[in-house]
């Protein structure tokens, strides 16, 4: 079994390739680390599946002007072919509203997400948010462009 390390770095890369696809919206590409038996529980504690997070994810990127987002491991454990993480992510996403205004979030988020290994890779298995923290703050389109 590979060490932790390792592991570690693989998730890294992961977690990079999910920034990529989400600054770039590509759902697609997106849905693709996901399981397909995905459950992800929301801060208020509904939990979704693979598809419903797919739908919720397209309405977003269909008005995204710019995101970006970055983590910051807390905490690793691994277990045979499964990894359990808890990251602090920070995500920031401009919309447009209406033609020429923006508003832009910032999601202060930590959460714990499960991986698991399979012949194409690691895909996040189970998803649960333990703490939210969201700003918002809106403005002219024009002035994101500087």
């Amino acid at each position: 079994m590979p060490d932790s390390t390792s592991i570690a770095e693989e998730l890294d890369a992961m977690h990079h390739r999910a920034m990529d696809h989400y600054r770039q919206t590509n759902l697609g590409a997106y849905r693709q680390l996901f399981a397909p038996d995905l459950k992800y529980r929301q801060m208020n504690g509904t939990e979704i599946d693979r598809d419903q997070l797919a739908r919720d994810v397209r309405a977003q990127f269909s008005r995204v002007t710019s995101a970006d987002s970055s983590y910051t491991r807390e905490s690793l454990s691994i277990e045979s072919e499964r990894a359990t993480e808890q990251v602090v992510e920070v995500a920031s996403t401009t919309i447009r509203v209406f033609v020429f205004f923006r508003r832009t979030w910032q999601v202060r988020r930590t959460g714990r997400y499960t991986w698991v290994k399979g012949a194409d890779g690691w895909k996040i298995h189970r998803v649960a948010v333990l703490n939210e923290h969201i700003t918002a703050r809106s403005g002219p389109l024009s002035a994101s462009r500087s």
